[in-house]
């Protein structure tokens, strides 16, 4: 049987009988290489030479810009070596990877790209990060950003050690590339309003935002009082009311402003972006700002970065955790609330405004509770209407007087104890449970007309009302309908 080796060196023999032909002839043609199983296991692609090449040519300018080109190189270059080569550098390049480190790398990131993404060095991964963060493989530094972002999420879920950087990272390259504010909601954690910008924007923040703001720096546990679980709403109304008002007074009284007074201070200094990654600042930019809000900006000048921020003071504020006890405590007094609590040491004119806002909301709290008396308008000229019928059936105007309905009439100009004949209709029509509708309506008058004429004229013998309403409805009283019946002989 022939051996392999055999098999090979024959083929080559007659390769070169052909080279010497063709060389006779003056024929050039590509021949191909003809390696072993083993050989070419072991061969290297020449792209990787050439890459190699870069940095040598490169040798005395820094390791950033070189890893910059060489990774520009490699930018679409895709590989597929079936071994796994561990690769483990604090800060790696590909300057620092041998031949199958560099093909094991180049084989896994053709797959993260197309969306098969696997465990492998930590150290391939950060060379990919660092790829992505120099703008390598995307169209537009918005798709970088994303693919970033999709990157580290993705692996974190395999190596939770990708995501040590991830916030900063992200954060930079946002402010390198002057993207629009709205891509920095996507990084993780990342809050559009600081602590402080939250309760100095009081105004425009709703209650709840504010308390959990004061929450998160006050040294006083305002959730868990005995008080706040029984009135939660009243505690977020007051302390978002009173850091409201603590705004206003400290806008037209205080030598600081407030938030420096009492959140913090505003720092400035420089600032290194994209800190512990192999980063080259091709762009060098110059007079350049980026605004992340109002505590939070960042500048550049002659490539020098410089940050201003809005730094609250380390800790839990202890002002803060006064100020929301002195609350729970003038709270809890103003409601009657059997367990007390001793009020926080905050300034007289604080414990003021405390108490003035907690008074407001207990007046707001009544007038939104009060009843609610709604009138159509749309029913006002039905109303004028009925109103004008009513006086006209009541009264009559004459040049010297008011003189009344002759039905009304009829019933009003009795003798005490005595009752005209319709009354004795109204009455015996109640006593026997009858309609009496008809009676009215004959008679162009009232029930209610009816029922005070009775009671009037009948006053001086029971001295007490004999005919209630119930339900809008006349009723004999239980006590006065045998004296009734006897009065009126039945």
């Amino acid at each position: 049987m022939v051996s392999e080796q055999n098999l090979l060196n024959l083929v080559l023999s007659k390769s070169r009988l052909r080279e010497k032909e063709n060389l006779a002839q003056k024929i050039y043609r590509d021949e191909p290489i003809l390696m072993t199983a083993a050989q070419l296991e072991n061969f290297t692609p020449p792209i990787y030479r050439k890459m190699r090449e870069i940095a040598k040519s490169a040798c005395n300018e820094p390791e950033n810009i070189i890893f910059y080109k060489q990774a520009r190189f490699m930018e679409n270059y895709e590989d597929h070596y079936e071994h796994n080569v561990e690769f483990l550098r604090y800060y790696p390049t590909y300057a620092s990877m041998s031949d199958a480190q560099l093909r094991c790398y180049f084989t896994w990131r053709t797959k993260v790209r197309k969306g098969d993404i696997q465990k492998t060095s930590l150290s391939f991964a950060y060379i990919y990060i660092y790829e992505l963060l120099n703008g390598i493989g995307v169209e537009t530094p918005e798709e970088g950003f994303l693919k970033l972002l999709s990157f580290f999420q993705s692996y974190s879920a395999l190596d939770c050690r990708i995501g040590t950087y991830m916030n900063r990272w992200l954060k930079d390259y946002c402010i390198y590339y002057n993207l629009n504010a709205y891509l920095l909601k996507k990084i993780p954690d990342f809050k559009e309003k600081s602590v402080a910008q939250t309760l100095i924007d009081a105004n425009n923040q709703a209650d709840c935002s504010i308390f959990e703001a004061m929450q998160e720096i006050s040294t006083y546990n305002f959730k868990s009082s005995r008080f706040f679980k029984h009135n939660e709403e009243a505690c977020l109304a007051v302390v978002a009311d009173v850091v409201r008002a603590l705004n206003e007074h400290y806008k037209t009284n205080g030598v600081l402003p407030y938030r420096e007074y009492f959140f913090g201070s505003f720092n400035s200094g420089k600032r290194m972006l994209f800190a512990g990654a192999v980063f080259y600042d091709r762009q060098h930019k110059d007079g350049y700002q980026y605004k992340i809000n109002d505590d939070e900006e960042y500048s550049c000048c002659n490539g020098q970065w410089q940050f201003k921020q809005f730094l609250l003071f380390t800790g839990r504020l202890q002002r803060a955790g006064e100020l929301l006890r002195t609350i729970d405590s003038l709270l809890r007094a103003q409601y009657g609330f059997k367990h007390t609590l001793k009020g926080g040491a905050i300034p007289r004119e604080w414990e003021e405004i405390v108490q003035h806002c907690i008074e407001s909301y207990i007046i707001r709290k009544r007038y939104e509770n009060a009843p609610k008396i709604e009138i159509d308008l749309r029913l006002l000229n039905t109303i004028r209407n009925d109103a004008a019928v009513t006086q006209d059936r009541l009264l009559i105007y004459n040049e010297d007087a008011v003189v009344e309905d002759s039905a009304v009439t009829e019933i009003r100009e009795t003798t005490p104890g005595v009752l005209n004949p319709l009354q004795v209709q109204f009455l015996l029509c109640l006593l026997n449970k009858q309609p009496f509708s008809s009676l009215l309506k004959e008679n162009n008058t009232t029930a209610a007309l009816l029922c005070d004429a009775i009671n009037e004229s009948l006053f001086d013998e029971c001295n007490d009302t004999v005919i209630v309403f119930e339900e809008d409805a006349p009723v004999i009283l239980e006590e006065y309908e045998d004296f009734l019946k006897g009065y009126l002989n039945l």
